[in-house]
C-alpha cells in the first residue's frame, strides 16, 4: 500500500485476499481458489466472457477495450432499468404485504394442522 500512496487499508484489502485465494497452501498442494471452484482463476481477458469472432478480429488492445466499455454502459444502463423495475415492484408488494402476510401464516397454520392430524392418526 505504500508502493501505491494508499492510506486506506480497506483499498489493499481486496489485493490481500487475492493473494490468500490463488496462493498454493502447502497441505493441500492447491489454491484456496482451486479447492473451491475447481480450477484456477481467469485472469486478464480470459476472465471476460468475449467473443471469439470479436478476439479474433480484434487488431490492438484498444479495440477490445472499446468493445467493453461499450458493454459496460449497456450494462449500466441495464441496471438502471432494473433497478427501477425493483423499485415498482418493491411499492406493489409492500402495497399488499400485510393481506399476503396474514394470508401465508393461514396457510402455514392449515399445513401444520393437516401435518399434525396425520401423526396423530
Amino acid at each position: 500500500m505504500q508502493e501505491n500512496g494508499c492510506k486506506r487499508w480497506s483499498m489493499g484489502l481486496k489485493f490481500v485476499q487475492w493473494q490468500i485465494n490463488v496462493s498454493i497452501h502447502e497441505t493441500t498442494g492447491q489454491s484456496p481458489f482451486k479447492v473451491t471452484f475447481g480450477e484456477q482463476p481467469q485472469i486478464g481477458l480470459e476472465s471476460y466472457v468475449l467473443p471469439k469472432s470479436l478476439v479474433a478480429a480484434a487488431k490492438t488492445e484498444e479495440e477490445i477495450e472499446e468493445f467493453l466499455t461499450s458493454h459496460e454502459a449497456s450494462d449500466e444502463e441495464s441496471l438502471n432499468r432494473d433497478g427501477k423495475n425493483y423499485e415498482e415492484n418493491e411499492s406493489n408488494i409492500m402495497k399488499h404485504f400485510s393481506e399476503t402476510f396474514i394470508k401465508a401464516q393461514k396457510e402455514a397454520a392449515s399445513g401444520q394442522t393437516r401435518a399434525a392430524a396425520k401423526m396423530t392418526r
